[in-house]
């Protein structure tokens, strides 16, 4: 009776700390002294296991953003946290209990197709990493069919007790659902191997200055290290992080795949229009892991020559 009764009580400080303090906020809380045996990450991993035990034993997510210039080491801090996260208890989903949460190249997401099918593949619980923003996070799309449909897969995210780890040059060109509604935490690496840490208060008091345009932050919530990544699992990354930039800057980018809006658009016609098109065959598209309709590049320019040539 003794060990459930402090199980519970430890259950209901998990709960009351997420709650009380809005995800991440904890921090001011829970931030020990640097232990000399255990110098990296020392002050993150206890909010990692805060984290984890919400996220898979009281039905909740959490969103992280990892911010900075490039080639400073956001992708490695992201598969840092996300390794460490999967060695804290407890070591599977309540809901799942046969599937082993590991964290391998299929979490990671570079293009829109990615975006659109991993939170439906991975197990429950599962850490992803989000790399460069998945380009679908972006401000510009905020507004936009598009932007709709981030907000439906963040949702499946958060439904999903997914531990999403988002990666961006700079924390203001994520979409403000994204910043305001979902983030909980901004980690901005200012040099390989160190960190400055915010927690959800300390993000909203970030601005921007009107006169330089830049970015003013308030003082950090603590500032943490970490150990430079190595080995096959970053190899692979590095790997498909290379394939992906060069596919994307490559001048024939046909098998790039194009949201209902951006299809439309480039065919001068509505996105009903397309629909119905694509309905009877005359439009090819092509069907994600979860349903939703894209266009091929290729066929879009195809259609559009054969337009052109017959007037």
């Amino acid at each position: 009776m003794a060990f459930n009764t402090k199980r519970y009580i430890f259950n209901l400080l998990d709960v009351v700390l997420f709650c009380l303090y809005s995800g991440d906020a904890y921090m001011n809380l829970y931030t020990p002294a640097i232990n000399p045996a255990r110098p990296h990450l020392n002050r993150v991993i206890p909010n990692l296991q805060i984290i984890k035990r919400c996220n898979l034993l009281h039905n909740t997510d959490a969103f992280w953003i990892v911010s900075g210039y490039e080639r400073v080491g956001k992708s490695n801090l992201a598969q840092a946290l996300a390794e460490i996260y999967l060695k804290l208890k407890p070591d599977e989903h309540p809901k799942r209990p046969k599937q082993e949460l590991t964290l391998t190249k299929e979490h990671f997401i570079f293009t829109p197709e990615q975006f659109f099918s991993v939170p439906y593949e991975v197990p429950r619980g599962s850490p992803i990493i989000v790399d460069e923003g998945g380009t679908a996070m972006l401000a510009n799309e905020a507004i936009t069919a598009e932007g709709r449909e981030v907000k439906k897969i963040v949702t499946v995210m958060g439904e999903r007790n997914l531990f999403v780890i988002i990666c961006a040059p700079q924390w203001d060109l994520l979409q403000p659902y994204i910043r305001a509604r979902r983030g909980t935490t901004l980690l901005k690496v200012v040099a390989r191997g160190h960190f400055l840490a915010y927690n959800k208060p300390a993000v909203q008091r970030i601005r921007k200055d009107a006169r330089t345009a830049q970015l003013v932050y308030p003082p950090p919530t603590f500032m943490d290290s970490w150990q430079f990544r190595e080995g096959k699992l970053w190899n692979e990354y590095e790997t498909m992080k290379a394939d992906h930039l060069k596919a994307r800057n490559a001048p024939d980018s046909s098998n790039e795949l194009l949201m209902a809006t951006t299809a439309a658009r480039r065919l001068g016609i509505s996105v009903n229009t397309l629909n119905k098109y694509s309905d009877d065959g005359t439009i090819p598209w092509t069907e994600l892991f979860n349903g939703q309709r894209r266009w091929r590049e290729n066929d879009i320019a195809m259609l559009l020559k054969e337009h052109n040539s017959k007037e």
